[in-house]
């Protein structure tokens, strides 16, 4: 790659390094996907999800969050 001038050395490496990133997108993806089709062909789980999603006091969640937002918010200015 020496023989080319920096400009086409610089594109390739922003093409490969956008490519490399993709690809580590991808494989990420995948594995999650694979994670939640092993869970999701699972009845127990799925069983279990359900009782702890039916466990969440979602009122309680809500002012949680919206403390801590408001909070958030004062300290940066921002709402």
């Amino acid at each position: 790659m020496s023989e080319f001038p920096p400009y086409v050395v610089q594109t390739k490496v922003g093409v490969v390094s956008a490519f490399a990133q993709t690809l580590r997108r991808y494989t990420s993806l995948n594995h999650l996907a694979q994670a939640a089709r092993a869970v999701l062909q699972n009845t127990s789980q799925i069983n279990q999800m359900l009782s702890d999603l039916n466990r969440v006091d979602f009122a309680n969640v809500q002012v949680t969050y919206g403390i801590f937002s408001y909070g958030a918010a004062s300290r940066t200015g921002t709402l």
